[in-house]
């Protein structure tokens, strides 16, 4: 009978989250099957701007500053994984242009880096370990749409639209120059 109440208790905790995921318009993620794919998903969504929740699942470290400031990228590949013993490494290569700062500085750096994610499998699927000893990467466009959405804001001062504005035209002249 206590075993029967425990399982109905666990089905309806499951439901609720579910129903909760579904009435949210999200679904709940389930963890990728494959290290390779978790490095993928991790970068897609770091590079777009997702909030925290969206990739939290991916990583196990708890939290990371607030950043003002990011590498920004306009491409990227994530290689094949690299096994150094019990170990699983997922190289990315990115092409930073520079980094750039929320108070409009912008210091160009055009580069490639490449980073190391450690990755572990855990019951529920893989993870990446530990966090970027670096500033995060950032697409340049994501920025450029960012700094244009300030710019048409009505909330902001006068003068932090203007400097948005100059700021989303100097990085679109940048990424123009690359192409």
């Amino acid at each position: 009978m206590v075993m029967r109440l425990q399982y109905s208790f666990i089905a309806a905790c499951c439901l609720t989250v579910a129903a909760a995921a579904a009435a949210s318009g999200q679904r709940p993620q389930q963890r990728p099957r494959d290290p390779v794919e978790t490095v993928k998903r991790y970068v897609a969504l770091r590079f777009r701007g997702a909030p925290w929740a969206d990739f939290a699942p991916l990583i196990t470290w708890e939290d990371e500053p607030g950043w003002d400031t990011y590498w920004l990228v306009n491409r990227y590949a994530v290689a094949t994984l690299e096994n150094k013993g019990n170990t699983v490494m997922v190289p990315v290569t990115y092409h930073r242009l520079g980094l750039y700062s929320n108070d409009f500085i912008f210091k160009p750096a055009d580069q490639d880096v490449t980073l190391r994610y450690e990755v572990v499998q855990t019951r529920t699927g893989w993870v990446i370990k530990a966090p970027e000893l670096d500033y995060p990467d950032l697409s340049v466009d994501f920025e450029i749409a960012a700094l244009r959405s300030a710019a048409a804001s009505q909330y902001e001062t006068p003068e932090r639209r203007k400097q948005s504005e100059a700021m989303a035209q100097r990085l679109s002249q940048l990424t123009r120059a690359k192409n």
